[in-house]
């Protein structure tokens, strides 16, 4: 499996799988002459498993590894991105393109982001609430943010955090993602309360993360929704 050692102030070592399907290794300052390949080779099998499943996942939505960048998705929806120079800004989506004209074709991506965003702090204002109503939770904030590593957040004061990666998923799965967060509200854990609750709403649970987990991948290839 090919895979490479970045060496970072972080307090534990960790394991990553790329877009690219290398695999990341990151370990805290002073590891340097740690045996990394014998490390790797302890988890080669699960590794491997893993892989697969995400292979798997990705042809459920109709793309392999080397696909991965080739289009750009947004609610769900791939399409070509075209960015011109106009004398005024404007986005338009028509058919599978994404047309971006603007001023400043360097802001061209930032600009479009805006719009996205726009459209993404609605769905998710309106799909909190719904969830919150049905779960008897109590949301306090709800907040988007550009993160590196997850999907989505709460906390005990009742906030929710929703991932501006997740303006790639449908409907469906955005809805399963903030019905997760809206959840841990009333369950911190993912015991049998919590999936008995998350069940009752939906049927599929496992194969939705599945989901999630290619459109995660999928996300970090992207030009829109990569904050690298």
């Amino acid at each position: 499996i090919p895979y490479f050692v970045e060496l970072r102030d972080v307090k534990y070592a960790r394991i990553e799988i790329l877009p690219t399907k290398k695999i990341r290794l990151i370990f805290p300052k002073g590891f340097e002459n740690i045996d990394h390949k014998k490390i790797l080779n302890e988890h080669k099998e699960r590794l491997k498993k893993r892989i697969q499943k995400i292979d798997d996942s990705l042809k459920k939505i109709g793309f392999s590894w080397n696909k991965i960048g080739e289009h750009e998705i947004v609610f769900g929806k791939r399409y070509q991105l075209k960015i011109s120079h106009s004398y005024y800004d404007s986005v338009f989506f028509e058919g599978s393109i994404i047309s971006v004209s603007v001023r400043d074709t360097n802001n061209a991506i930032n600009y479009l982001r805006s719009i996205i965003y726009a459209e993404f702090s609605k769905k998710v204002e309106t799909f909190t609430n719904f969830f919150a109503k049905k779960m008897k939770a109590k949301v306090k904030k709800i907040s988007i943010k550009k993160q590196k590593r997850i999907w989505g957040s709460c906390s005990t004061k009742g906030n929710i955090n929703i991932n501006f990666r997740a303006a790639i998923l449908n409907d469906e799965l955005l809805m399963f993602l903030i019905a997760h967060e809206v959840a841990h509200l009333q369950y911190p854990n993912h015991g049998s309360e919590f999936k008995q609750l998350l069940s009752s709403f939906f049927e599929d649970i496992k194969e939705k993360n599945d989901l999630l987990e290619a459109f995660w991948f999928i996300s970090h290839s992207s030009k829109i929704f990569s904050f690298e």
